[in-house]
């Protein structure tokens, strides 16, 4: 069974809460979803039964509704509305209204029935019932609110409204703030005795307007009395959002919002600060034509105007810059000083919290300073650099000077502002110069000396090779302070003339000279300045290609006439690392005749090389000589290796025949052995052949005549002969230009 509620004619009512009355069982409160006008029971028996329904501003009723068999559709019951008040709540000032809200407002009816609502942020309220609440029935209710420190604009202590029918009635209540009190107190804290918090301009502003009481000169039309303890009293205002401003009396400016409620004073107790002034900035130091430089340590006084003023602060700077604060409004001296400059004055007028930036740039109390430099070997030293630094180190440097010259032998420049104390006055160069020259200046000369006293070298560089390169080279000293160290670096062209170079007499020097890729000579120079009577000396190199070392190798120390032969030169620098080498060829010659090509020189594990393999087949016969060639290169002098002999030989061909070639060993029979040697250009007429049989020696040393050797034997058994077919051999043994060569037979020999 569920229930639907509504009104005439037929409009839903939200959220109804429903009771199905059981006497004896139980009765079952069910409220609706909300946002929804129905209740759900659930299954219930058909019959019929009482139910209480009770919805926020209608009024409670007892309904039969009766539940047919099979029944599904919601059951409809009737309520009748109740009435509803609402408005909003405003506040009527001098000239404008406003919105209370967070008041109560009360609804009352005869008979005591009494209820209550809140007005929200826009002073809005809404009274009805509640659905455990009976709402508003017909008939007179009775307003009033509930705000401490309001009442009716009207004069009335409440509102009356009727109600018919059920009706909405809109009711607005005006109400009027009760005029209240509000004191402020001013208090200095550095100075909680302060009567000038007495004399303040204070104004409080709000949207009606400002109210001030302006008490800096009293009597005044604001203010006729003046206030005691720094309290400001202001009598019957509105409740409500103000701004609180204080000025005067020299404090800094104040504003504060405050609010003022209704029904009840307001008390304030303020703190107010003293306003006072600052001074701030930086201190510079200038000397001569320098930049100014931030100084450290610089004294700032803030007396009182006028000669000898009373001291009332100091400060020093810190990193160039001060700041001095608490100043009370007046006109004040402003001393800057520093040691070593000359001090300055600022006055200054200082009001209303002001904030006054100084920057100050003092000028050293200087001295003209003159520093005369002498060259002892009267070299010239127009251009040298004078530079003067503190003494002892600290402070400002001045800078360098030129040198002009003054003399034979003397140079000066003149420094215009040199602050007190003592000073060093250092010389360096002109260009070309190595070292440095000092002299003290004592506090309060005006003159200075420096002496200095060098040695003059030339580096000079020669070559008979045309286009070698410009001589690069170091000067590094070799004995006293700093030994080691490089002083110069130059270069030195090739016969156009020596580069020179002024040494201080403090060590001996060493020059080197570097040209990668050329030997110069010697490789070092030592130059020495103990003697006073030397002021110049000339160190000389002379560059010259690296030298080569060309070895020629052979493969074969004899070969045949067409047989292979390969020829390798070697090239080796006589010093460095031989980077470059193989930029050049090799030539290689036979008894001074050129073979081939040149041949280029390549870099292997086995180091720089170049190969030629010529052809033999064409040689006659002999001893030849071979040599090789390297080309050199910019920086490599080229080189020819020693001769190196190779036999040359014709081949040969050995053909040995034995007649008979069957013989009885039992008979004993004479055989002739005959060799015949051919070779070179035909028959071989020179040499010898030895015979044997195996390893036996049959015959040797017979002469080779015509082309042949020949040998008579007698084959017998005591001979040492056998039956069967022994080897024959015939060695040739060469003559002059031939080779050596070996030609075998077989001899059948029979019982």
């Amino acid at each position: 069974m569920s229930v639907v509620t509504g009104t005439t004619p037929g409009t839903a009512v939200q959220d109804p809460v429903v009771t199905l009355i059981r006497p004896g069982s139980g009765n079952i409160t069910t409220a609706a979803i909300p946002g929804t006008s129905s209740v759900a029971f659930g299954q219930m028996a058909s019959g019929t039964y009482q139910v209480l329904v009770q919805a926020a501003g209608y009024q409670f009723d007892t309904f039969p509704v009766t539940v047919a068999a099979g029944q599904t559709a919601p059951i409809p019951v009737t309520v009748v509305k109740l009435g509803v008040i609402s408005g909003t709540v405003t506040v009527q000032h001098a000239n404008f209204t406003s919105t209370l809200a967070g008041v109560g407002v009360r609804a009352s009816q005869a008979g005591g029935h009494v209820f209550t609502a809140t007005t929200d942020t826009s002073g809005n309220y809404r009274i009805t019932g509640t659905t455990t609440t009976q709402g508003l029935s017909d008939g007179t209710w009775t307003l009033t609110v509930q705000a401490p420190g309001y009442s009716f604009a009207d004069g009335s202590t409440s509102a009356t409204v009727t109600i018919t029918g059920g009706a909405d009635v809109t009711q607005d209540l005006l109400m009027k703030a009760l005029p209240v009190t509000l004191s402020v107190t001013m208090y200095d804290p550095a100075n909680p005795g302060s009567t000038a918090v007495d004399a303040l301009d204070v104004s409080l502003i709000g949207v009606a307007g400002t109210t001030e009481q302006n008490c800096t000169t009293v009597p005044s039309t604001t203010c006729p009395t003046a206030p005691t303890s720094g309290k400001y009293t202001f009598a019957s205002i509105d409740p409500g959002t103000y701004s609180l401003s204080i000025t005067g009396g020299g404090f800094s400016p104040l504003t504060v919002n405050i609010t003022v409620a209704a029904g009840e004073p307001t008390t304030l107790s303020l703190p107010i600060a003293t306003r006072t002034n600052t001074v701030t900035g930086t201190v510079s130091g200038q000397a001569g034509a320098a930049a100014p430089a931030l100084l450290d340590g610089a004294t700032i006084e803030l007396r009182v105007p006028g000669t000898g003023g009373a001291l009332l602060q100091s400060t020093a700077t810190v990193a160039g810059a001060f700041t001095i604060t608490g100043i009370p409004d007046g006109t004040y001296s402003l001393v800057f000083s520093a040691t070593g400059y000359s001090p300055t004055t600022r006055t200054v007028t200082l009001s209303a919290g002001q904030l006054f930036s100084a920057d100050i740039v003092l000028y050293v109390a200087s001295r003209q300073v003159t520093v005369t430099v002498t060259s002892a070997q009267g070299f010239d030293l127009t251009g040298a650099l004078v530079a003067l630094d503190p003494d002892p180190a600290g402070g400002l440097s001045l800078a360098a000077q030129p040198a002009v010259r003054t003399g034979p032998r003397t140079f000066a420049t003149t420094f215009n502002q040199v602050p007190p104390g003592a000073w060093t006055a250092t010389v360096s160069g002109p260009a070309g110069h190595v070292g440095t020259y000092t002299a003290s200046v004592a506090a309060g000369d005006t003159t200075a000396s420096v002496a200095v006293s060098e040695m003059r070298v030339r580096v000079d560089a020669t070559s008979t090779v045309t286009g070698a390169p410009s001589m690069p080279f170091v000067i590094t000293r070799s004995s006293g302070t700093g030994s080691g160290a490089t002083v110069y670096s130059g270069t030195a062209g090739v016969d156009t003339g020596a580069e020179v170079v002024y040494l201080d007499r403090t060590s001996s020097y060493t020059v080197t000279p570097s040209v990668p890729g050329w030997q110069v000579t010697p490789t070092t120079a030592t130059v020495s300045t103990s003697s006073s009577s030397v002021s110049e000396v000339t160190t000389s190199f002379t560059l010259s290609k690296v030298g080569t070392t060309t070895t020629l190798s052979t493969s074969a120390g004899t070969i045949d006439v067409g047989g292979p032969l390969t020829l390798t030169a070697t090239i080796s620098p006589s010093s460095g690392g031989g980077t470059g080498l193989d930029t050049g060829t090799v030539t290689f010659f036979e008894d001074g005749t050129q073979l081939g090509n040149a041949q280029p020189v390549g870099k292997s594990s086995g180091g720089y090389t170049a190969t030629l393999t010529p052809t033999t087949s064409s040689w006659p016969a002999g001893s030849p000589s071979f040599t090789a060639t390297y080309s050199g290169t910019g920086t490599f002098a080229g080189s020819t290796s020693a001769a190196v002999a190779v036999n040359v030989l014709y081949s040969t061909a050995t053909v040995l025949a034995v007649s008979p070639s069957t013989v009885s060993l039992a008979a004993g029979t004479p055989v002739t052995l005959t060799a015949t040697v051919t070779g070179g250009t035909g028959t071989v007429g020179t040499g010898t052949v030895t015979f044997m049989q195996g390893t036996t020696i049959l015959g040797t040393g017979v002469s080779v005549s015509g082309g042949t050797a020949t040998l008579p034997v007698t084959v017998t058994a005591a001979g040492g002969w056998t039956t069967g077919t022994p080897i024959l051999t015939a060695e040739y043994v060469p003559g002059p230009a031939f080779d050596a060569s070996t030609g075998t037979t077989l001899l059948t020999i029979n019982k």
